[in-house]
């Protein structure tokens, strides 16, 4: 898996976590993504990505001198919750992104499919953005 399907994935799977919590006042750290560590060095810059597009917004972000990043009051933006209920094409059967991303967050496996089928899941939500 290259650098720009990790960071992918970790969009997915983040997005996904953010969905299942809601308009709740929460905290994120990597490990709730469940994935291995070699993914941790792209979740800091995906969320600062994902807040700079409007997606989401975040109280702060914490950085530690050991690496980790905290991520305190994560949530989707209303701009984040309209994207999530936009369609994606996955071989040949529409379902929207939020479907996808909890699907990814569930089952990565599902991930590599969207990456297969439509040209990557990033790739399908800057289209998504584009289009907005």
């Amino acid at each position: 898996m290259d650098n720009l399907e990790k960071s992918e994935l970790v969009i997915a799977k983040t997005l996904g976590l953010l969905m299942e919590t809601g308009l709740r006042n929460a905290q994120l750290d990597f490990v709730e993504l469940e994935l291995d560590s070699t993914y941790e060095d792209f979740f800091g810059t995906c969320i600062e990505w994902l807040e700079s597009e409007g997606i989401i917004r975040t109280r702060s972000i914490a950085k530690y001198s050991n690496g980790n990043v905290t991520i305190f009051g994560p949530t989707l933006t209303a701009h984040g919750f309209e994207i999530m209920g936009r369609s994606l094409m996955v071989g040949g059967n529409q379902i929207t992104i939020g479907e996808a991303v909890v699907r990814t967050s569930k089952e990565t496996s599902f991930y590599t499919g969207l990456g297969d089928l439509g040209g990557g899941f990033v790739g399908g939500l800057l289209k998504s953005l584009g289009s907005g």
